[in-house]
């Protein structure tokens, strides 16, 4: 699997939101985008916090916006429980492609 540059700087700017335990970029094959991959986004959120998902959606969405030409902005961001992971307990990034097609 190869990992473009654009999901990581996405997930560095995510990751800088205090609401945000962990997130993942993938790229996910659109054939409107000039590149033909556009970026999706998973993020699992503090357990404790006291905003809202959508607040915190709204904030992650400004930040990445304020940093990124409009090409690397992300298609879609989605909140989910948690990120899958392997046995070796990194991000299965596999699954989470998986997971981009199933809502685009």
């Amino acid at each position: 699997m190869i990992r473009f540059d654009f999901e990581r700087l996405i997930e560095n700017i995510v990751r800088q939101n205090e609401h945000v335990s962990s997130c993942c970029c993938v790229g996910e094959f659109d054939t409107d985008y000039k590149r033909g991959r556009v970026p999706i986004v998973f993020i699992v959120t503090c357990r404790d916090i006291s905003t809202t998902q959508d607040a915190v959606l709204f904030q992650v969405q400004t930040s990445v916006e304020a940093e990124l030409g409009e090409r690397y902005w992300p298609k879609e961001y989605v909140m989910i429980e948690k990120l899958p992971l392997t046995s070796d307990g990194k991000v299965d990034y596999r699954t989470v492609e998986k997971m981009a097609e199933a809502i685009s």
